[in-house]
């Protein structure tokens, strides 16, 4: 089975994700800087690495010998992002970039990215995906630009790539 690499695996998409693997027999690994996320919510199996996204060099080394990336780490302060857009956009495009670097330097076959409906903006709901973009705040701009550097990394060094855009995320944890 291939070994599947999870940023953001203490918050609520990536253990939930974590979960879903190690009940079908992937081998998990992950990182979370703990910033939004918690060390009780990282699923038994998973090996765990209190790191942030950030470090290009400390997430090239944690994450070898992985398959395939799920990119769920975000700072997820939407409506604050405007008062803090240094903090958001360095953990969004910045985090995007050396999670997206060490993929291509570990030799990953692919990277699954999640995005966000902020994405979208003030655009007319329902969404769809031909959809324009018209991100209003640091953390919608930061994680269109995340989706834009993905796919540029990906046809450049050959790594499949997808952004899974999650509506509504609710439940335990």
């Amino acid at each position: 089975m291939p070994t599947v690499f999870i940023t953001g695996v203490a918050g609520f998409l990536g253990s939930h994700l974590a979960d879903g693997f190690l009940a079908k027999g992937y081998k998990v690994k992950g990182c979370d800087s703990l910033l939004g996320g918690y060390r009780d919510n990282v699923p038994k199996g998973v090996e765990f690495h209190e790191t942030d996204c950030v470090d290009l060099e400390r997430m090239t080394g944690i994450m070898a010998g992985s398959d395939i990336i799920y990119h769920c780490a975000a700072t997820a302060y939407e409506g604050l992002s405007v008062f803090s857009p240094h903090l958001v956009t360095q953990n969004i495009v910045q985090a995007s970039v050396s999670t997206f670097t060490a993929g291509v330097r570990n030799k990953v076959r692919r990277i699954v990215n999640c995005s966000s409906m902020a994405r979208y903006g003030s655009a007319q709901a329902p969404f769809h995906e031909k959809t324009p973009t018209q991100p209003q705040d640091p953390y919608g701009i930061g994680k269109l630009a995340a989706e834009d550097l993905l796919r540029n990394i990906g046809e450049v060094h050959g790594v499949q790539w997808v952004t899974a855009v999650p509506h509504n995320i609710y439940g335990p944890r």
